[in-house]
């Protein structure tokens, strides 16, 4: 197992900006999810992921009350372009990245968005209730890379296992499932371990502050944004969590707002990646 400190960061670095480069280089993403009551989650992890240097926002928004609501979120979020879930398909056509679940409470609804998202050929990060109700023959008919992100109850639910068996050896366990699904697996907890299917990475710099409301929204939305860039999966989870841990660092004891960990990430990215000059 491979543990992520800053010298496995600045070895592997993400992929650079262009210095003569525009905001379409540095990619699309789109987050999907929300309801009406939990559309905060949708503006948490859209705002991680032009935090973690995506070029353009998309946020696919709830279709009750679709006019009021994406007034709302445009106003809420200026830089992000608003899409009712009637246009998902036409969203991801224009998407480099997607993050799915983010505040998804309707069973129905996740159901349709995963349908729609199976054969979108870009990275795809699954999170919360649309991971729940994922299934592996979903997972094997993918047409791109897939990223989820469970917690223990979510990796209870998604793999019939006892919270026993899963935690007897954390590690182990995202290998496994990383393997059997066919995608990438951020296993979060006090510590969280990253698998492609074949190695382990630990990140074990996140502490209890990270355990609050919203706070995985903007995880998923890192790392979607980092997927835009242009970062493969494993790297983009292994990257995504260490900033996220990070910034909770950054803003101590508990008590700090899961809204306030993106604000924190910029800078981080600029401390932890090489030097302009040194070799890419």
């Amino acid at each position: 197992m491979v543990t992520i400190d800053e010298g496995w960061l600045r070895d592997h670095p993400l992929p650079p900006f262009q210095a003569d480069g525009d905001k379409e280089a540095r990619g699309r993403v789109v987050v999907v999810g929300g309801s009406s009551g939990t559309l905060g989650a949708v503006l948490l992890a859209g705002r991680a992921a032009l935090a973690a240097g995506a070029g353009k926002l998309r946020l696919v928004a709830p279709s009750d009350g679709a006019a009021r609501t994406i007034a709302g979120l445009s106003i809420a979020l200026p830089e992000a372009r608003i899409f009712a879930w009637s246009q998902l398909r036409l969203a991801l056509q224009e998407s480099a990245a997607a993050v799915l679940g983010p505040g998804l409470l309707s069973g129905t609804v996740a159901r349709q968005q995963l349908d729609d998202c199976v054969g979108f050929p870009h990275p795809l990060v699954l999170d919360a209730l649309a991971l729940r109700l994922a299934t592996p023959p979903w997972f094997a008919a993918r047409q791109g890379a897939t990223v989820i992100t469970p917690h223990l109850a979510e990796l209870m639910h998604l793999t019939g296992e006892s919270q026993q068996q899963l935690c007897a050896d954390r590690a182990a366990t995202a290998v496994r499932v990383a393997r059997q699904l066919g995608c990438t697996v951020i296993f979060k907890g006090s510590a969280s371990w990253i698998s492609d299917g074949e190695s382990c990475w630990e990140s074990s710099v996140g502490d209890v502050g990270l355990a609050t409301s919203g706070s995985g929204d903007v995880l998923a939305g890192l790392v979607g944004g980092l997927l835009a860039r242009g970062s493969d999966p494993l790297r983009a989870a292994c990257w995504g969590v260490e900033l996220h841990a990070r910034a909770g660092r950054l803003l101590g004891p508990p008590g700090y707002l899961a809204g306030e960990l993106a604000a924190r990430v910029p800078g981080l990215m600029r401390t932890l990646e090489p030097s302009s000059d040194a070799p890419r």
